[in-house]
């Protein structure tokens, strides 16, 4: 199961949302039949970018609460500096890709990233995947 985190800049256009994802799709080689929602912070609620975006892709956006966010920073591959400065996090979308595929896992399951995020405008993409522990 794969979770697409996203991040945007206030004012991101669901265009530039599209197009992150398509990026994230292209570098993690898979496909967005296999993406299972979306996932962003519970302070995006307002960018109507995601949710639009969110519509066109026929997919649910599914907003996570900061210290959720928090919990999975960790494993983050990239760092923002002004991410980081204001939210105490490396990657919104990377954050939020390992929290969805935490969730989308269920109990027992781990979440890895299945590369950087990737960006477009000013949009943020990563895609995460949930395995069952061996």
């Amino acid at each position: 199961m794969i979770a697409a985190g996203l991040g945007c800049r206030e004012g991101c256009s669901p265009e530039d949302v599209v197009r992150a994802l398509a990026e994230a799709l292209r570098f993690g080689a898979t496909g967005i039949g296999e993406v299972q929602a979306l996932y962003s912070a519970d302070f995006k609620r307002g960018e109507e970018g995601l949710s639009r975006a969110a519509e066109q892709l026929a997919k649910p956006l599914i907003l996570l609460p900061l210290d959720e966010l928090r919990a999975h920073a960790g494993a983050a591959l990239t760092r923002s500096a002004r991410v980081l400065e204001r939210f105490d996090l490396p990657s919104v979308a990377e954050a939020a890709a390992l929290a969805g595929a935490a969730l989308l896992g269920g109990p027992g399951a781990t979440a890895r990233l299945l590369g950087p995020r990737r960006a477009f405008g000013g949009a943020t993409c990563a895609l995460a995947s949930s395995e069952l522990r061996q």
